[in-house]
């Protein structure tokens, strides 16, 4: 059950986004070209109001020692040389299209924790506190979305998505604030419902009818 009057960041209603999937959901390819059709429609919305943020989280990549600190001369460093880069920093000499770029970024060296097992010391780097049971936090990306609530124009696609489905979910956030969950292969996760689509049509019929019903008696 969900409150359609409830909306998302940059003004989709939960309804709305619901209403997208009963018409793509009878295949995956067309459902995939609507979203790829909504990003790029909504990308220079995002580019005017330079509200969009993107998280690479590369699990299981390559050692720190093996691109950004490779520690020359020290035996706990890595294999590779360093090379000079564009800002005040050397990184691995696999990477020298990188390194025209590191003057637009920042290596953080200071982050430490205490967590030894990966599934805790993952769900720290993506929320910013350690596990605990009585509480659930908000991934990232929730948070931003939640933080750019009608800041951030009016777009047709979820303000949160999960490429991969890497991401933690909304927390205590709410699931206004999940992520829509993307497979590496690009097929929306979740999209193919256990109920059909003539049932679906039926039920989403009902609620506005329901809807309709209240309005006029209000």
């Amino acid at each position: 059950m969900f409150n359609s009057a409830v909306r998302t960041p940059g003004g989709m209603s939960r309804r709305h986004f619901l209403e997208h999937l009963t018409t793509a959901a009878t295949l995956t390819a067309p459902a995939a070209a609507w979203f790829t059709q909504a990003l790029r429609a909504g990308a220079s919305e995002m580019r005017r109001h330079h509200k969009a943020a993107i998280l690479l989280f590369m699990e299981g990549g390559p050692s720190t020692i093996d691109i950004w600190d490779l520690k020359p001369g020290q035996t706990t460093g890595g294999p590779f040389k360093p090379i000079s880069t564009s800002g005040d920093l050397q990184i691995s000499e696999h990477l020298p299209m990188m390194a025209r770029q590191m003057h637009h970024m920042a290596v953080v060296r200071s982050m430490s924790t205490r967590e030894a097992d990966h599934q805790r010391g993952r769900y720290y780097m993506h929320t910013g506190y350690v596990p605990n049971p009585n509480i659930e936090y908000p991934s990232y990306g929730a948070v931003i979305s939640h933080e750019l609530a009608g800041k951030s124009g009016s777009l047709d696609i979820p303000p949160f998505v999960s490429v991969g489905g890497a991401s933690v979910g909304p927390g205590f956030l709410g699931m206004n604030y999940a992520p829509l969950v993307v497979d590496s292969n690009g097929d929306i996760r979740n999209l193919k419902m256990s109920v059909d689509v003539g049932r679906l049509t039926q039920r989403m019929n009902a609620l506005r009818s329901l809807e309709k019903s209240f309005a006029d008696q209000h």
